[in-house]
């Protein structure tokens, strides 16, 4: 049986790949919007996705490591009280950016309104729809995807309250009849048409990947069939709705896949992770801090961009990605860096 015990590298490399991803699709819209051209033709792949690919890992992270938690007095408690520690301070101080910026340049603020529903259902991870564009979109708008973490978070907290043989099936269940019953809701109840779309099935994917692999049922391939695996469930993942018909529910184009893309990564062997380039896992590391603040940098990055432009007449497409990507990714290592990590580490070490 698998332990929790050491950082699988290859898990931190797609998380770094999701990241990136996340960062180049805004990037490509960015570019389309700025420039007034349609960018359609390369939004087709699964750019935006990785954050599906967030979604299975952080069904996979949470079983993994809290495998041996369940049916214990105090876990729920000690799970809940680390998942808000890890994910409360860096989104509170991007949100608080938003409204900060947003008051003194109203322009930059688009489709957010900042008033004060929009402020408490920000702050409570709490799903409303946004009065411009009815969109279930918070302050920080990638903040979306932190409203259905925290609340399968919550879900995951009274799992534990169970034995494990009980717990996991229960929980797997519940997220899968959540999911059927999402037709069944009535809109004048948003909150909970929000948190039924099928999406959230990708952390019961999330959930079974990382059952079977504590529990020794993934095996190790040989280093080249493993990566080559790898490598074609990454391709399938990326090719997803180019592959697979885009009227397909979104848990079928890119959630299925983004769990065999995590599934293929768990093949890989121990030794040849090794191998893999730290520079990846220290992405991986920063990736919750990229996806929270690569808005920022991308702002940054488009403003040093028009201004090349009009001094060299340049306009091309991936050379507008490529300046806000490496610009995104710096702002989230430096998020990461010195926001993210010492909070954290002041946090659990118990400093007043």
């Amino acid at each position: 049986m698998k332990t929790a015990s050491k950082q699988i590298v290859a898990i931190q490399v797609i998380r770094a790949f999701a990241a990136i991803c996340v960062v180049m699709g805004h990037s490509i819209e960015e570019y389309g919007n700025r420039f007034h051209c349609s960018v359609d033709a390369y939004m087709k792949y699964s750019w935006l996705n990785g954050v599906d690919l967030f979604f299975v890992i952080s069904g996979f992270i949470m079983i993994v490591t809290n495998w041996d938690n369940f049916s214990k007095p105090k876990s729920p408690f000690a799970f809940i009280k680390n998942r808000i520690v890890r994910v409360v301070p860096a989104y509170y101080f991007f949100t608080l950016l938003v409204i900060i910026i947003g008051i003194f340049v109203p322009a930059t603020l688009g489709m957010t309104t900042i008033d004060v529903k929009q402020v408490i259902c920000s702050f409570l991870f709490f799903p409303c729809l946004r009065p411009k564009d009815h969109l279930f979109e918070p302050i920080l708008s990638v903040g979306w995807t932190l409203n259905y973490e925290m609340f399968f978070y919550a879900l995951f907290t009274f799992a534990l309250l169970w034995k494990r043989k009980y717990g996991v099936p229960a929980l797997v269940f519940f997220l899968l009849l959540l999911a059927a019953l999402n037709p069944y809701i009535p809109i004048s109840m948003p909150a909970l048409t929000f948190w039924t779309r099928p999406v959230i099935v990708e952390f019961a994917f999330g959930i079974i990947v990382g059952s079977l692999y504590r529990q020794g049922c993934i095996p190790q391939l040989r280093s080249g069939v493993s990566l080559c695996l790898w490598l074609l469930t990454i391709v399938v993942f990326f090719m997803g709705k180019s592959v697979i018909s885009v009227n397909a529910p979104r848990w079928i184009s890119d959630g299925i896949p983004a769990a065999f893309v995590v599934f293929g990564a768990l093949t890989i062997p121990d030794k040849t992770q090794k191998r893999i380039p730290s520079l990846f896992s220290a992405i991986g590391d920063a990736s919750y801090s990229t996806y929270l603040s690569h808005r920022f940098g991308l702002r940054i990055a488009t403003f040093v961009f028009v201004v090349l432009q009009g001094m060299l007449g340049l306009v091309n497409l991936w050379l507008f990605v490529a300046l806000i990507s490496i610009v995104s990714l710096g702002v989230g290592q430096l998020s990461y860096e010195y926001l993210e990590r010492p909070v954290l580490v002041y946090i659990r070490s118990g400093k007043k």
